[in-house]
């Protein structure tokens, strides 16, 4: 479909995170402008786009169609099978453009990774989608502003947590089968399944791969997340027969997809806890870390050594002339020399000291990557892309999650 002009925005605009991007975003499937107030809008007509694709995927022709275009069908499917259909134009409109920010962030994002536009998603496409979001400024806030935030800060975060997830119709029921089945269609079915919380971070949480929501609460395996949007964008058709005030029986017990199935590293590589292959070798900060049988990384740095150091300088008063790492190390030292970690045998000090310095060569590797550097102050922005840097490079995160 093609954009129309919409008025001239501001130039920048504010981030979530206290950064600052243009006002206009172009390297999506739609143009963005923003307008006084910070949020985003598409000129185009998103009504007619989406029932554009549904009545294609109606036809029997849902594999002539992207990714992210039968995410738009399916969404029409909700919009037309629910109470969204009695809202008066300028709500629909409102409501769809909250939906095709975060559409429009994912789809950029599969571009940018080269992912194949018409194929299912396996976890790893998927967790490349939240990293290449959540890594790039303009695409989170898009996305963020689509999916909207419990409690936003600015009404330009109400997006569709806000405005109609629970406030638009509780009685109508997703009855097709699969995830959220006799769940309520829109606050459910479309949250998990038609629209994803791809935007949201997946983190592990008792040895599970856990997507997170919108409230940092959780919400699904990573297998289950995977698997919910793929039925929306490259498995389901969603009908008029899918939603009912009555629950169904299609499936009760929605079946779960099969795990993922293990990865066997090649010689010289170690699999990540994301399932990622990386180096059994990494060099950071002055230290070799080799992984262990186990895939343990290891150092041979006489690190109580180093700290001591560290923290002798800091002591005589010459620790501007140290980076923050070497900042971390000597006040670590601190800590081992006046708590009980002091009475354990060598070997335990040594484990532990070698845990601690995982996390602090992590962060030294996202300094030097995010261009923050080692002698910085750091700010609230600065935090947040460092940490963002250190989740998205695989070997980063391993190390420092082992630490």
């Amino acid at each position: 479909m093609t954009d129309t002009v919409l008025p001239p925005g501001p130039t920048t605009i504010p981030t979530l995170f206290g950064g600052t991007i243009a006002g206009t975003i172009s390297n999506t499937a739609h143009l963005w402008v923003a307008d006084a107030n910070g949020l985003f809008h598409t000129a185009t007509d998103l009504k007619t786009e989406w029932q554009s694709y549904y009545n294609t995927m109606l036809n029997g022709a849902a594999d002539t169609l992207t990714f992210v275009q039968r995410l738009e069908g399916n969404a029409e499917a909700v919009f037309e099978n629910t109470g969204l259909s009695k809202l008066n134009a300028a709500d629909q409109a409102r409501d769809r453009q909250d939906v095709q920010r975060e559409y429009d962030a994912i789809g950029a994002a599969m571009n940018q990774l080269g992912l194949d536009p018409k194929a299912k998603l396996t976890n790893a496409g998927y967790l490349g989608i939240e990293q290449t979001i959540e890594s790039s400024p303009s695409l989170y806030e898009l996305a963020v502003q689509g999916h909207g935030l419990n409690n936003p800060p600015l009404p330009k975060y109400n997006g569709y947590t806000n405005d109609f997830q629970n406030n638009v119709d509780q009685t109508t029921l997703y009855v097709g089968g699969g995830l959220d089945n006799n769940q309520r269609a829109i606050a459910d079915f479309f949250d998990d399944v038609g629209l994803s919380h791809l935007p949201f971070p997946t983190v592990e949480i008792n040895g599970q791969m856990t997507q997170l929501n919108q409230n940092a609460a959780n919400e699904d395996p990573l297998s289950v997340a995977v698997g919910a949007v793929d039925d929306a964008g490259a498995v389901r058709v969603f009908k008029a027969a899918d939603f009912s005030v009555t629950p169904g029986t299609a499936s009760a017990t929605p079946s779960l997809p099969p795990a993922t199935a293990s990865v066997v590293a090649p010689p010289g590589s170690i699999t990540t806890l994301w399932g990622a292959t990386i180096s059994a070798t990494i060099t950071l900060n002055g230290h070799t870390w080799t992984a262990d049988a186990n895939g343990t990384f290891q150092t041979a740095t006489n690190l109580a050594s180093e700290w001591q150091g560290y923290y002798q300088t800091m002591l005589a008063g010459n620790g501007a002339s140290l980076n923050a790492i070497q900042h971390l190390e000597g006040n670590a030292e601190a800590v081992f020399e006046n708590t009980g970690l002091s009475k354990l045998s060598a070997a335990q000090q040594k484990i532990d000291r070698s845990d601690a310095q995982r996390e602090f060569d992590a962060i030294y590797g996202a300094l030097q990557a995010s261009g923050i550097g080692v002698k910085t102050q750091l700010t609230t922005q600065s935090y947040l892309l460092l940490e963002k840097t250190l989740q998205n490079n695989a070997a980063l995160d391993e190390l420092a999650v082992q630490g």
